[in-house]
């Protein structure tokens, strides 16, 4: 069996269970469109249609970041997890290709600052968690910024500066981590290669 093939044999549960939540999410989208030429509501139809497809070009930079593990853990989050919603955002086209991190090491930053923040999140919400990440290409760096509207603990800063300390200048902190009683920010900056 080839390797390709049997990967997906031994992760199929979640594999479905993400290509449920697309089919779910499309066919949602298209009977609002339905819904709206019905009403003969052809503007807020295609309002709506020009945010599927906003969406859709997101998806295709995120997938075309050239680190795929990382991709396909933030396109397929929402299917996977229920307690935050994410949202990734893409200012311009990201290549991890001209990090001076590894791609592993890039997807385990990013990866691991999210579940620190699932992990601290506090039980108890006013409303439901949502995680904004934006992620952008300058010059000489790719930016990460991390923008959670929910409450998690205090703890969850020192958890980050460790996870950014301990590769030795691969990634930091561009600002202070900035925490209220219902929302965490913070920025990570990874330096291209010269």
């Amino acid at each position: 069996m080839k390797d390709d093939q049997k990967l997906i044999i031994e992760h199929a549960d979640q594999l479905l269970q993400v290509l449920n939540q697309e089919r779910h999410d499309w066919l949602n989208h298209f009977q609002v469109i339905h819904s709206y030429i019905k009403l003969g509501r052809y503007q807020d139809g295609e309002h709506y249609l020009g945010r599927i497809i906003q969406e859709s070009q997101q998806d295709s930079m995120i997938a075309r970041m050239n680190c795929s593990k990382l991709s396909a853990y933030l396109m397929t989050f929402n299917a996977m997890h229920k307690d935050v919603a994410l949202e990734v955002e893409m200012r311009n086209q990201v290549d991890a290709g001209q990090l001076a991190i590894t791609h592993a090491g890039f997807y385990d930053v990013i990866s691991k600052s999210i579940e620190l923040l699932r992990s601290h999140l506090l039980s108890e919400q006013d409303e439901h968690p949502n995680l904004l990440v934006t992620l952008f290409q300058s010059e000489d760096h790719i930016i990460a910024n991390f923008d959670l509207e929910g409450q998690v603990s205090a703890s969850v800063a020192g958890e980050v500066e460790k996870l950014i300390h301990d590769l030795n200048g691969m990634a930091k902190l561009t600002s202070e981590q900035l925490h209220t009683n219902s929302s965490w920010n913070a920025e990570i900056s990874f330096p291209c290669k010269m």
